[in-house]
């Protein structure tokens, strides 16, 4: 190998670590399995959550709105959201996981979703605060600079735990980077 050749396979071998330590990264969205379960107080109670991909015009109303409103009967904003529903009670499973494949994400994709919203119907009485502040929301950026990767760059679950002081993320994301 001549000198010139070695150093150029130096220079890209270098890189290339470089590149897989550093946290090369795309801030695109990207599609996550949750995980969701229902914490010990809250193990035979009816609770929904609905999961909803929110973009950055919508997100000012997403993160003020009313939970209280929110959860009633015949909220338009609940009926006209995009989302999809998980149902805890007495017959199903105390975790479920809501699938990165879920055809869903694309609908969310096309609407420019950058957060995702975890809104929860807890049993009890609370009282309405903006953003992650209310206990029955949890917004998450879907920056896929800031979920850790495993193994093949596959994200490891985001894990969410409901209890009847609110929603708790067991996996939260990294720091936002720059």
């Amino acid at each position: 190998m001549t000198a010139i050749a070695k150093k150029w396979f130096r220079d890209i071998a270098g890189l290339s670590l470089l590149l897989l330590l550093g946290g090369c990264c795309s801030h695109s969205p990207g599609q996550y399995n949750v995980s969701i379960g229902m914490g010990p107080s809250l193990r035979g109670d009816t609770v929904m959550v609905d999961i909803v991909g929110v973009n950055d015009s919508e997100y000012d109303k997403w993160a003020n709105y009313s939970m209280t409103q929110y959860w009633t009967a015949a909220d338009p904003l609940r009926a006209d959201a995009v989302k999809y529903t998980l149902l805890f009670d007495a017959k199903s499973a105390t975790t479920q996981v809501f699938k990165q494949d879920n055809p869903i994400w694309q609908k969310w994709r096309q609407v420019h979703a950058r957060r995702l919203f975890i809104l929860a119907n807890l049993p009890g009485v609370f009282e309405d605060q903006p953003g992650n502040q209310d206990p029955r929301r949890v917004i998450l950026p879907l920056d896929q600079c800031r979920w850790r990767l495993s193994w093949f760059s596959s994200v490891d679950p985001i894990k969410i735990q409901a209890q009847s002081s609110g929603l708790d993320v067991l996996t939260p994301p990294q720091p936002k980077k720059k």
